[in-house]
């Protein structure tokens, strides 16, 4: 029998300490029940974004990518319709003209699924308008392994299914391990009625990704989105503190091609957009750069690949 060498007792020393480090702390934050009258009430709005889809539904169809819905349809214009208040360009706690979509049963629900496939990554912020139904309301999220996240529970019909816009509430999530599907329910099995929903809206937050320690900002540098890029791509970062930044892009031989930030930052989240073009406004050959992040003594490096 082969005696183990030093070299294969280090290594079972290292296998040992990874299987007992504690698994990352992803952050997790529900929103809502909160009162909704246009996209101007989401929590959402002033947030940065990698990508980020509203779906109103007026176009008569789900035509943002990456999403599915089961059992539903969508409600065209009509004195029932309940569409979010402000589709029709006046909030005046009415909306008969816009659409929505809703499903005759408001206890099955209406269950929606991410393809982080078409989307590259899961979203990390989701979320859904309220708008008619019975009773009470059941918003529930699940992750990549389809294992719940936890819901959220709301009471704000008012018994009537009409236009009126006054009970429409937001339900959310954001989690930055990346949400697979949730679930939104109204009504008690005894009582009946359907459910209706609006403004589905969803995307990958800049500066989520990865964070692994329970929301505190460190500093950061994440992969380009897309990569491989053609016309340009996004470029986030985070700073564990305001200071000076400097955010370049360089070649494999190491020479500079752009400088993309070169000045002071807020601590947070950040995000930058390269064009592909160098310093003088020329686009790049199609090939391998690197973009790096220097933040005081620190440096950080992603790679990148521009495709013709």
């Amino acid at each position: 029998m082969s005696r183990p060498t030093r070299w294969t007792a280090a290594l079972a020393i290292v296998a040992a300490a990874l299987l007992a480090a504690p698994a990352r702390a992803e952050f997790k934050q529900f929103y809502g029940p909160t009162h909704y009258q246009s996209f101007a009430d989401s929590p959402f709005k002033s947030l940065p974004f990698y990508y980020f889809y509203l779906e109103n539904f007026e176009n008569d169809t789900l035509g943002t990518p990456g999403v599915t819905v089961s059992r539903s349809s969508i409600m065209g214009p009509s004195l029932n319709t309940d569409s979010v208040d402000g589709d029709d360009g006046v909030l005046d706690g009415w909306c008969p003209t816009g659409h929505s979509l809703w499903w005759s049963s408001g206890i099955s629900g209406i269950f929606f699924t991410f393809d982080d496939v078409k989307l590259g990554q899961l979203p990390t912020n989701v979320g859904i308008v309220w708008t008619d139904g019975r009773d009470y309301i059941h918003f529930e999220a699940f992750d990549r392994n389809h294992v719940s996240l936890g819901y959220v529970d709301g009471v704000s019909a008012d018994g009537q299914f009409s236009s009126s816009s006054d009970e429409d509430r937001f339900y959310g999530i954001v989690y930055s391990g990346g949400v697979k599907s949730f679930e939104i329910q109204s009504g008690l099995p005894s009582a009946g009625g359907l459910i209706e929903v609006d403004h589905l809206q969803y995307g990958v937050q800049v500066g989520l990704v990865g964070v692994g320690d329970g929301g505190r900002s460190t500093l950061a540098l994440e992969a380009a989105r897309p990569n491989p890029f053609h016309g340009d791509c996004a470029i986030g970062y985070s700073l564990p503190a305001p200071g000076k930044v400097q955010l370049t892009v360089i070649d494999a031989s190491g020479r500079l091609v752009r400088r993309l930030v070169d000045g002071l930052r807020e601590a947070g989240p950040h995000v930058e957009r390269w064009d592909g073009a160098n310093g003088t406004g020329s686009a790049v050959p199609a090939g391998i750069y690197f973009v790096r992040l220097g933040f005081g003594e620190q440096l950080v490096t992603r790679k990148i690949v521009r495709i013709p």
